[in-house]
């Protein structure tokens, strides 16, 4: 499965990650995302905030790629 996170800064493209994970059938799994963000990508990150409502702006998205293993 590939994942993908976005986050919105005021003026420049959006921050993004993406990983690509494996569960097994009927299997759940966390994706974590860890992102140092420079002190002008938080300020750019506020920014859009300020204009949104205070909104966090985040986007997530999943998609399943293939599959491997036996057939359910």
């Amino acid at each position: 499965m590939r994942t993908k996170i976005t986050w919105p800064q005021e003026g420049y493209a959006p921050i993004t990650m993406k990983r690509t994970v494996r569960a097994l059938f009927g299997q759940t799994k966390a994706v974590r995302f860890h992102y140092y963000a420079s002190g002008n990508q938080v300020d750019l990150l506020q920014a859009w905030q300020t204009g949104h409502n205070y909104e966090d702006g985040r986007t997530y998205h999943a998609s399943i790629t293939g599959t491997y293993g036996r057939a359910h």
